[in-house]
């Protein structure tokens, strides 16, 4: 593929998986921030399981950036109306490549997925992200896609989810 060198290219990384704990969010959005503190949001329908008090919105990309990069789209997922992930996708080699190099330098390195090549991740004690490369429309424009999740409110996620799994059944079982 035309843009694995994405992934294994190495630059002196100045920043560690402790800043995502710092930011506690990304480009400006921070964790368990309500939903309607944000401006110009638009609603998505983001598949949730029902009843599972998730809600997604896209904004805009308007003045968001890392180093010099072009943002696709960026959308953010809500449980219980407080910001739980932030997914960015951008698209072209030159802009992937310098989108790359700005998470290291703010990030660090990251860590390199064994399960999928095209993957890094970054875990912090309070953050975790990762981005994916994808083949794009064409097999010679790729696209990343990035997600930024609170671990606090994916465990509440998940923790409701398992709740909700066993009073079904029980309630299949009475």
């Amino acid at each position: 593929m035309t843009f694995l060198f994405l992934l294994n290219s190495r630059i002196y990384a100045q920043g560690t998986p402790a800043t995502l704990d710092e930011q506690n969010g990304f480009l400006g959005a921070t964790f368990e921030r309500e939903w309607n503190t944000f401006q110009h949001l638009t609603s998505l329908n983001c598949s949730p399981v029902e009843g599972a008090d998730v809600s997604c919105y896209t904004g805009s990309i308007e003045g968001l950036t890392l180093g010099t990069t072009t943002l696709q789209t960026i959308q953010y997922t809500f449980y219980k109306n407080s910001l739980a992930a932030i997914t960015v996708t951008l698209k072209g080699t030159k802009n992937i490549a310098a989108f790359c190099q700005s998470l290291q330098e703010v990030y660090g390195p990251g860590t390199h997925s064994a399960e999928a090549p095209t993957e890094v991740e970054w875990n912090g004690e309070r953050v975790h992200m990762a981005y994916n490369l994808v083949q794009g429309e064409t097999k010679y424009e790729p696209v990343l896609r990035l997600v930024v999740r609170s671990k606090a409110q994916m465990t509440r996620y998940q923790a409701a989810q398992l709740e909700a799994r066993r009073a079904t059944t029980q309630q299949s079982l009475d």
